[in-house]
C-alpha cells in the first residue's frame, strides 16, 4: 500500500529475499512430505520469513516518517510591522 502511494518500487536485493524465503518455503514442505522431519524444524523458515517482515516493515516505517515530513506544512514566521 505505501508503494502504491509514494510510487516506490522493491530493489533487486528485496525481491532476491522475497523469492528466497518463498523457495525456502517451499523446499521445507516438500522435504517435510517425504521425510520425517524433526518437530520445530519449521520454526527456522518462520524465523527466517520474520527476519524479512522486520526488515521490510522498518522500511516502511521509516519511508512514512520521510513522506510526512516531506508533505509536513511549514512553519511561517510573522514579522513584526
Amino acid at each position: 500500500m505505501i508503494q502504491n502511494t509514494y510510487g516506490i518500487r522493491n530493489t533487486k536485493c528485496e525481491d532476491c529475499m522475497i523469492c528466497c524465503a518463498c523457495v525456502f518455503s517451499f523446499v521445507w514442505c516438500i522435504i517435510n512430505i517425504f521425510f520425517n522431519v524433526p518437530d520445530g524444524s519449521n520454526m527456522v523458515v518462520d524465523c527466517f520469513y520474520l527476519a524479512l517482515s522486520a526488515c521490510f516493515q522498518s522500511q516502511q516505517h521509516a519511508e512514512m516518517e520521510y513522506q510526512s515530513k516531506k508533505h509536513a506544512p511549514h512553519e511561517v514566521e510573522m514579522k513584526k510591522m
